[in-house]
């Protein structure tokens, strides 16, 4: 199944891989240079069925999400997870908590302002974020 092209035009944008999430920042802004910024992390969807050989972050919806949101100033990242059944919901959620303070330690990042987005079946890994927020 070929994947569908991202709704919006995607901006040109500096995407810089990291071992378990890209991060998008706009060509005029290296990290560090200016005051930091706030960070979207964009949260993929779950579990992701058997057998599925692609990266959800190299997806052309993830990929556009992270070059908007760092068109519009702000940090965009898209993490990945790797829950593949319910059964990971802990797993998973605990990669996305590593993530996002490895996210807050980045340069160029406002550790305070930090946006989590979840897609569809990540939504169930919201819920120590909304019970417990940092």
């Amino acid at each position: 199944m070929e994947p569908q092209p991202f709704v919006l035009a995607t901006p040109d944008v500096l995407r810089e891989r990291r071992e378990s999430f890209d991060v998008y920042r706009a060509p005029d802004t290296a990290p560090g240079e200016d005051a930091p910024r706030p960070a979207v992390v964009f949260v993929h969807g779950g579990p992701r069925p058997p057998g599925v050989e692609w990266r959800p972050r190299d997806q052309p919806v993830f990929v556009g999400y992270g070059s908007i949101a760092a068109a519009a100033g702000v940090v965009g990242v898209v993490l990945e997870h790797h829950m593949s059944s319910l059964a990971e919901c802990a797993a998973a959620a605990d990669e996305i908590a590593i993530g996002v303070d490895q996210v807050r330690q980045l340069p160029g990042v406002d550790p305070n302002r930090v946006a989590l987005w979840f897609f569809s079946g990540s939504g169930l890994l919201a819920a120590d974020w909304l019970k417990h927020p940092p």
